[in-house]
C-alpha cells in the first residue's frame, strides 16, 4: 500500500509539479515522509493535502514532536487531524492529539508545560492553523 507521501510524489509526477523547499508551493516529499514516519494521519488524504497546502507547518512539526517527548514521554503517539470549526465558517485548523493513558489532570497539566513552555512561544509560526490537545487511549 502506498504511502500519501508516495501518492502525493506520483501526482506531481504526472503533472510535472516541483515546489520550491521552503516556500508556498507546497511540502517536500522528504517533509511528508518524516512526518509520516513520527505522526499518525487521521484521514491521510486530507492531512496531506493540509500540509500541502500550509507547508510552512512542517518544520514546526518536527520541532513540536520532541518538545512533545519531553513532556509526555519518548515514542509519544500523535496523531494529526484536520479540524472545522463548527461555529466559526471557514475555520479550519490541524490539530496534534496527544495519545495518553495518563489521568485527565496529569495530562492537563503536562499540556499546560507543552503550551506555556514551547508552543505559546511558537504560536505566530503556526499562523492560526495548529494546535494541539490530548487524547485518552
Amino acid at each position: 500500500m502506498a504511502t500519501w507521501s508516495e501518492s502525493l510524489e506520483e501526482a506531481r509526477r504526472r503533472a510535472n509539479l516541483h515546489p520550491v523547499p521552503g516556500g508556498s508551493g507546497g511540502i517536500r516529499i522528504e517533509e511528508l515522509r518524516r512526518l509520516e514516519s513520527t505522526y499518525i494521519f487521521r484521514r491521510p488524504k486530507e492531512v496531506a493535502q493540509f500540509l500541502e497546502s500550509h507547508s510552512f507547518l512542517s518544520p514546526l512539526l518536527v520541532e513540536a514532536y520532541g518538545k512533545i517527548e519531553e513532556h509526555f514521554g519518548p515514542r509519544s503517539e500523535v496523531v494529526l487531524e484536520v479540524v472545522r470549526d463548527p461555529e466559526v465558517r471557514g475555520l479550519v485548523q490541524m490539530f496534534g492529539y496527544i495519545v495518553t493513558a495518563l489521568t485527565p489532570e496529569e495530562a492537563s497539566e503536562r499540556l499546560q508545560q507543552f503550551d506555556r513552555g514551547w508552543l505559546l512561544r511558537e504560536i505566530h509560526r503556526a499562523r492560526g492553523v495548529l494546535n494541539f490537545d490530548v487524547e485518552f487511549a
